[in-house]
């Protein structure tokens, strides 16, 4: 008989201890998602923490660029031949 009640024994055991890793897969997979969802709310994109700037370069350098170009040639405006002028009759 004590052969049978030490092999219950450890059967109960063995469930207590799969009961026990069960909760704690359990406890790792919500702690694990809370993890996850405040990460993703805290580096989304469609929460933006300041507010959007304009993609388009700095006046100044904007302005270095144009000066740099006129002296250049580049954006002066195109010399359009003479017009032609016509004698009075």
């Amino acid at each position: 008989m004590a052969a049978v009640s030490k092999a219950i024994s450890r059967v109960a055991d063995a469930r207590r201890r799969a009961q026990s890793a069960k909760a704690a897969f359990a406890c790792l997979g919500v702690l694990l998602f809370a993890a996850s969802a405040a990460l993703a709310r805290a580096t989304g994109a469609g929460h933006p923490k300041q507010t959007p700037r304009s993609l388009s370069a700095p006046e100044q350098f904007v302005q270095i660029v144009r000066d740099n170009q006129l002296q250049a040639g580049a954006l002066a405006p195109p010399t359009a031949p003479p017009e032609a002028a016509t004698s009075q009759s």
